[in-house]
């Protein structure tokens, strides 16, 4: 399908073909994701901009009539469902759930090269939704919105910028912490470009007095520090309500120590229970565990919000979606031009363009990496229009614009 445009130059290239009633995964994916009000009909007397393809038809779902939108979608239903991913089911456990161990205490060697090894068994999967490398929907559907509704303002960013930009890092084990040397570096790269960043710590090792030095350093320098979970061991979203509540117990005397107002979990494994849980804590002001797109999914299935806006996931809760991770984008054949191309798309839509990346030796703690990460954030800073934040800055210019709107 070619691109479509919906005002002000926005465009998005719908990825919804396929015939919705034969196939069974479409057949599941489009009512339930898109809540129409109504079966579409193939007749329409305006400008077609979003279809089906149905066979050799095309079946409306948006159009233009005299400079007017109508769309057979529920757009508020369509977008809450896509934000919070109601078009899957529940993440499974990973295969390091069932180890008797925690892999992540594995040397850092051994955990590279496993990944290697099991990467050569992967087998590509069918992926109807979201598109990789990044998907738009949502974000179209929330332009619609507002376009259609008059009373919804479009989200503002501080200091009249058009998008924000920021930098996170999983610090999956203490190795960087231990490594000044390694923290000095990246820091270096950040600074000299203008950017602070935020660490997602585990909490099993912060009582370690040996980090402290590291941690007061980082915090000197106006670093932000976040939660990454308890151990990960990435058993924590699945285990039973005992077992849950010991873990946030952990994590929470460790936020309170460190003032964390931010958490993202061990592989961005996410349920609606776990998000209840922040939610109830109430010791968290967001979470950033919820990808764009993420491969990780289910059969037939990526996961991810397809958008890059903030949004509550909970009442009290706002989530920030991780756009991409740089070792992903390392993958890429084509970077340069994809980052570029995410970085427009962010520009345009007024999103927040959040990369994060693992400081360990076999994934970005290393100089060929960490040269890729000083040349994505000399691009990342060419921008006047980005503002540079924080992630718990970025939370709350969302929570207060949200709040002035109620």
């Amino acid at each position: 399908m070619e691109q479509n445009k919906l005002g002000d130059g926005w465009l998005w290239r719908p990825r919804l073909d396929g015939s919705w009633k034969a196939d069974p995964v479409l057949g599941r994916l489009l009512p339930s994701l898109l809540w129409l009000r109504q079966v579409p009909d193939e007749s329409c007397d305006g400008t077609v901009l979003v279809w089906i393809e149905s066979g050799s038809s095309q079946i409306p779902l948006i159009w233009e009539k005299q400079g007017i939108y109508h769309t057979s979608i529920d757009l508020d239903k369509a977008i809450n469902g896509l934000l919070h991913e109601h078009y899957r089911p529940e993440l499974v456990p990973p295969i390091t759930t069932i180890l008797p161990f925690n892999y992540s205490l594995l040397p850092n060697f051994i955990k590279g090269t496993a990944e290697k090894i099991l990467s050569l068994f992967e087998k590509p999967k069918p992926i109807l939704f979201p598109n990789e490398p990044y998907d738009t929907a949502a974000d179209f559907l929330i332009k619609l919105s507002e376009r259609l509704d008059g009373k919804k303002a479009a989200f503002k960013w501080p200091e009249n910028k058009k998008y924000a930009i920021s930098l996170s890092h999983d610090v999956d084990t203490a190795w960087v912490l231990k490594h000044q040397n390694m923290l000095e570096q990246i820091h270096a790269i950040e600074d000299r470009y203008g950017f602070r960043s935020t660490w997602f710590l585990v909490a099993d090792y912060l009582d370690d007095p040996r980090l402290d030095d590291a941690l007061n350093w980082l915090s000197h320098l106006e670093h932000e520090l976040a939660s990454h979970g308890d151990n990960h061991d990435v058993r924590h979203a699945f285990t039973n309500d005992e077992e849950r509540a010991r873990r946030w117990n952990i994590i929470i005397r460790q936020a309170r120590r460190f003032s964390m107002k931010g958490f993202r979990s061990a592989w961005l494994i996410r349920t609606n229970r776990f998000f209840d849980d922040i939610d109830r804590l109430n010791i968290f002001e967001y979470d950033s565990s919820v990808p764009n797109t993420y491969p990780h999914g289910v059969v037939n299935s990526n996961s991810g919000c397809a958008s890059c806006m903030p949004f509550f996931i909970r009442p009290n809760i706002v989530e920030i979606p991780v756009l991409w991770f740089l070792e992903i984008l390392n993958k890429e054949q084509d970077k340069w031009n994809l980052l570029k191309k995410m970085i427009e798309y962010v520009r345009t839509i007024g999103g927040i363009f959040t990369l994060a990346m693992h400081p360990q030796p076999h994934h970005s703690a290393n100089p060929r990496m960490l040269d890729l990460y000083d040349r994505v954030l000399n691009v990342l800073a060419e921008d006047n229009d980005a503002w540079q934040c924080l992630q718990a800055d970025a939370a709350r210019a969302f929570r207060k614009q949200a709040s002035s709107h109620e």
